[in-house]
């Protein structure tokens, strides 16, 4: 009786453990998407940016 109660209570906490894990591969995920959009926005900004500074720079002079 008490080893298959042991034995459910070792997968349990498997699975809770599992659980934690999804959520944390999950926030790494998120995280990573974030600063890949943030990095990528950025770029964009730059390359719409320097067009229009280089023209100025150019005019300026």
């Amino acid at each position: 009786m008490s080893v298959p109660q042991k034995k459910s209570i070792l997968s349990r906490l498997d699975l809770e453990s599992r659980s934690h894990r999804w959520r944390l591969y999950l926030f790494i995920a998120l995280t990573y998407m974030v600063l890949a959009g943030s990095i990528w926005f950025g770029l964009q900004s730059l390359a719409l940016l320097f067009p229009i500074l280089f023209t100025i720079g150019i005019s300026m002079r």
